[in-house]
């Protein structure tokens, strides 16, 4: 199980693309979760859980990224700059998707699988 849990962290590192924003910064890919938490198993759910972690750090890194272009304007141009504050805009929203859709997931699952009320 820790192996197929590790794999899965890896695999997700791998699966990171190079869509840059200026000045060479890395959006990551957004993980992709099971459509249905009801029809999955609990090593399944903590695989999902993993993805949006390792999803979550890595789009810290590239806002940390962006930061380091929004702070220092005078270094760049002013269509860089204002890329890269779309950039981190749009990397929010994305991120609070991503974990609305893995919370969603959890509460199927749970729901599938609470033990049954006697």
């Amino acid at each position: 199980m820790l192996k197929s849990k590790l794999l899965a962290v890896v695999l997700v590192f791998a699966g990171f693309t190079p869509a840059l924003a200026d000045g060479g910064c890395q959006a990551p890919d957004k993980p992709k979760l099971p459509l249905n938490g009801a029809t999955i198993t609990y090593e399944q759910l903590n695989i999902a859980a993993n993805l949006v972690k390792a999803y979550a750090k890595a789009n810290l890194s590239y806002k940390q990224c962006l930061d380091s272009i929004i702070t220092k304007p005078e270094n760049y141009s002013r269509d860089k700059w204002r890329s890269a504050l779309r950039a981190y805009n749009q990397s929010v929203p994305t991120e609070n998707a991503i974990w609305g859709q893995y919370e969603k997931l959890s509460r199927d699952w749970i729901s599938a699988n609470q033990a049954s009320k006697r």
